[in-house]
């Protein structure tokens, strides 16, 4: 599903970076709604910082919907809202919360036994402030596995994560060595041989089991033999560059193997079907053609696989 972000990729700048993903709300980031909620949970992934994002106007229904939020490197949401910067080195389980809409966010405060209010000793005291004004009404909003976000202004527990830890990962057996492969009469690349390749709907696609499990897809383009200002290489790089996730955690821009040749390329974590892929999207582009390729895997360690395969794409004119 195709979506409008508030903020454009030039307009991110470097205000908490190298801090990891985060998980945040369509509110904020595509209806630019502020920061209304914020807390940290165990990681499920080692380049996931734990913290999810919310605005606190989102019900129950829009979010059991997952396609209603994203996954974005968490400087892109200080982007969005500056005040959660102060924030970020808190450990897990701190949760923060505007108790109404300009107010700044708060530590979670919970009721004891004997009634009397007491912050969570895993989140940094904050300073007193002015009384804030009324509180609006509460609004539900919860996540599957996740608490729900506070009631506006409500005392409450900050969430517990109540999963267990993942098991261990299994050990991958050695891989074998790459070899070259033709994709076309003119492109190769190398890929290990334990990939198994078919094409679908004109694509190619390579598939290698695992563990790990690994995906590759490769379309192949050629451009038009007259000179075509709109569909030159110059023009499809500028567009692959201009259509960029914004939220990703990595960009690879960067020249080819001859002067004549230059590679684009973005990696960052995606949810597909409720689970969590990594992905690097590249493109391939010559004065003859290019290759748009995709590289999933299941986990963040394999971005080295990744690259050094996109990189392997080879053009060698027929004679």
């Amino acid at each position: 599903m195709s979506k409008t972000y508030v903020l454009e990729a030039r307009q991110i700048r470097a205000l908490a970076t190298d801090r990891g993903a985060c998980i945040a709300s369509d509110k904020i980031t595509v209806q630019g709604e502020p920061v209304g909620y914020m807390y940290r949970e165990p990681p499920v992934e080692t380049s996931d910082s734990g913290w999810r994002f919310l605005s606190g106007t989102e019900t129950d229904e829009y979010m059991n919907d997952p396609n209603n939020s994203g996954l974005f490197d968490v400087n892109t949401i200080a982007n969005y809202d500056t005040d959660i910067i102060e924030f970020l080195d808190a450990p897990m389980g701190a949760a923060f919360v505007r108790q109404t809409l300009g107010a700044p966010l708060l530590p979670y405060v919970f009721e004891l036994a004997d009634g009397e209010p007491e912050l969570s000793e895993a989140v940094p005291v904050a300073p007193e402030r002015e009384p804030e004004p009324a509180a609006l009404e509460p609004v539900a909003g919860a996540r599957p596995g996740r608490s729900a976000p506070p009631a506006r202004g409500a005392a409450q527990r900050p969430p517990e994560p109540t999963a267990p830890p993942p098991p261990p990962a299994p050990v991958a057996p050695p891989r074998s060595l790459p070899v070259r492969r033709d994709i076309t009469l003119e492109w190769s690349m190398t890929i290990e041989p334990e990939f198994g390749g078919r094409l679908v709907d004109g694509d190619l696609e390579f598939v290698a089991p695992g563990p790990p499990v690994r995906t590759i897809w490769i379309s192949v383009w050629s451009f038009p033999p007259e000179p075509d200002p709109d569909n030159s290489p110059e023009a499809v790089l500028a567009e692959f560059r201009a259509q960029a996730n914004p939220a990703v955690l990595q960009t690879f821009d960067e020249p080819g193997e001859d002067v004549a040749e230059r590679r684009f390329a973005t990696w960052y974590p995606e949810y597909v079907e409720g689970g969590l892929q990594w992905s690097l999207y590249g493109y391939t582009v010559r004065p003859e053609g290019w290759v748009q390729s995709a590289f999933f895997a299941d986990s963040a360690e394999q971005l080295d696989w990744a690259l050094e395969t996109w990189r392997s794409f080879r053009f060698q004119p027929q004679t």
